[in-house]
C-alpha cells in the first residue's frame, strides 16, 4: 500500500509498504515547512512570474508545487517537505531572460527567513517587443502576421480580438520584419526593426496599393491553371497540399493562367512563379504608388529532374511509407504509403531534396539527401530498411 497526507502541515513517506496482521507497520509523519521566496531580476527588481518548486527523488519529481510571484512582495509556500533537495524552475517572462532552474540548499531554509532568487540574464538571444496600432485602418482586422524579409515562416501569425485597435507581441528576437495585417482589407509595412529591450511601434498608415498581374504559360504558350504567384522568399513552394491564396502574398492562376497580387506598397519587388512539374522562375518588378502592372507573361520550362528510390531489406508483411521533401518549413512534396521496392519521382525541379522512409506505423526513419541540377538531372538512392521496425 501507499499512503499520503492531505494536510499541508505534514508529510508521509512516499515508498510502498507491505502490512500484514503479523507485521504491523508504523509510519512516521514529518512536519512540513513554510518556504518564503522572492524572485528578482539581476538589478534587484522584484519579478512577477510563474514557477514550479520541486523536490527531487531520484529521477522522478516526488513533490511539486506551482508558485505565482506578484512582482511586489515575497511569496510563502506552505507544505514544503522537510527532506530532499529543492529546485525552483522559473519560466521565461522577461526581456533578456530565459527559462532557468535554481537549486535551493536545505541548509538555507528556515522559518521566517526569505530566500532571494536572482535570475541570470540569458545569452541565447536578445529580444524586444513589436506593437502595432491599426486604429486608422477603418476596417475589421482579424489577424496580424510578421516575418523576416524574404520569409513567410520564422515570425508570428496571431488572431486579433474584434475590440482591439492596438496589438502587442510577446518578447521576440531582434531583427528586421515585415508586418502584414489581414481582415476585410490588407495592409503591409515596410521594413520594421525590433531592437533589444525596446518596444517598436508600427502605426498602420494609408498608402496607394499597387498590384501586379501575370499570365503563367508553359513552353508551348498554353496556360497553367493553378500556378502560383508569390512574393519571393527563401522557402520553396510545396504542391503536396493545394496552395492557398493569401492577400498580398500568394495568388493562384485561373483557367487562363492569370494571377494577380494586390495591396502592395510601392518599391522594388521580387516574385516567384511556380507550377507543379515545372522549373520555377523569379521576376523583379518595380512598382509605383497605386500602379497596376499587367501584361507580364511568364513561360515555365518543363522540369526534367528525377529520383529513383530503392528500398533494400524490406520485411515480408511490413508496410513502409516514403516522404519526398525539400529543405525548409512546410516543404513536404509527396507522401506514399505501402510503397514497392522501387519508386520513381519524375518531373522534379533542379534543387535539393530529402527522401525519408519509415515503417508503416511510424518509428525510426532512414533518410538521404539528393541534389538535382542541369549537370546531374537524375539520381538513384538505395535505403537500407532492414532495421526498421513498426511502432508497437
Amino acid at each position: 500500500m501507499r499512503v499520503w497526507s492531505d494536510d499541508d502541515n505534514w508529510s508521509l513517506p512516499s515508498e510502498e509498504f507491505t502490512c500484514t496482521p503479523e507485521n504491523p507497520v508504523v509510519i512516521q509523519a514529518a512536519r512540513n515547512m513554510t518556504l518564503t521566496l522572492l524572485v528578482v531580476l539581476a538589478d534587484g527588481t522584484p519579478f512577477a512570474c510563474e514557477a514550479t518548486l520541486i523536490r527531487e527523488a531520484g529521477t522522478q519529481a516526488a513533490w511539486r508545487r506551482e508558485v505565482l510571484f506578484d512582482g511586489i512582495s515575497a511569496t510563502r509556500v506552505r507544505g514544503v517537505p522537510p527532506e530532499g533537495n529543492l529546485s525552483l524552475r522559473v519560466r521565461k517572462a522577461a526581456l533578456g531572460y530565459v527559462a532557468q532552474t535554481h537549486a535551493i540548499a536545505r541548509a538555507d531554509i528556515s522559518e521566517g527567513r526569505t530566500l532571494v532568487i536572482t535570475l541570470k540574464k540569458g545569452t541565447i538571444r536578445e529580444e524586444g517587443f513589436l506593437e502595432v496600432d491599426f486604429s486608422n485602418l477603418g476596417w475589421l482586422v482579424t489577424r496580424i502576421q510578421f516575418a523576416p524579409p524574404g520569409k513567410l515562416m520564422g515570425g508570428s501569425d496571431l488572431p486579433v480580438k474584434v475590440s482591439q485597435t492596438l496589438w502587442r507581441s510577446k518578447p521576440w528576437p531582434v531583427g528586421q520584419y515585415i508586418v502584414r495585417i489581414y481582415g476585410r482589407g490588407y495592409w503591409e509595412s515596410g521594413l520594421v526593426e525590433i531592437r533589444p529591450n525596446e518596444t517598436t511601434t508600427v502605426i498602420a498608415d494609408s498608402y496607394l496599393p499597387a498590384s501586379i498581374s501575370v499570365t503563367v504559360l508553359d513552353e508551348d504558350g498554353k496556360p497553367l491553371p493553378g500556378a502560383v504567384l508569390r512574393i519571393a522568399t527563401t522557402e520553396y513552394i510545396s504542391f503536396h497540399f493545394r496552395p492557398m491564396p493569401q492577400a498580398g502574398v500568394t495568388a493562384l492562376a485561373d483557367s487562363l493562367g492569370n494571377a494577380e497580387l494586390a495591396g502592395l506598397r510601392a518599391g522594388d519587388h521580387k516574385f516567384q512563379v511556380a507550377a507543379e512539374g515545372y522549373e520555377p522562375q523569379e521576376i523583379s518588378v518595380p512598382l509605383a504608388d497605386g500602379e497596376q502592372r499587367g501584361g507580364i507573361r511568364v513561360f515555365l520550362a518543363r522540369a526534367l529532374g528525377s529520383i529513383e528510390v530503392k528500398l533494400v531489406g524490406m520485411r515480408e508483411g511490413h508496410t513502409y511509407f516514403l516522404i519526398l521533401s525539400q529543405p525548409g518549413p512546410a516543404s513536404v512534396m509527396k507522401v506514399a504509403k505501402n510503397v514497392p521496392a522501387v519508386t520513381t519521382y519524375d518531373r522534379l525541379a533542379f534543387r535539393d531534396y530529402s527522401v525519408a522512409v519509415a515503417a508503416g506505423r511510424g518509428g525510426p526513419v532512414v533518410t538521404a539527401r539528393i541534389t538535382l541540377s542541369a549537370e546531374q538531372p537524375h539520381a538513384c538512392v538505395e535505403l537500407d530498411v532492414s532495421d526498421l521496425k513498426e511502432r508497437q
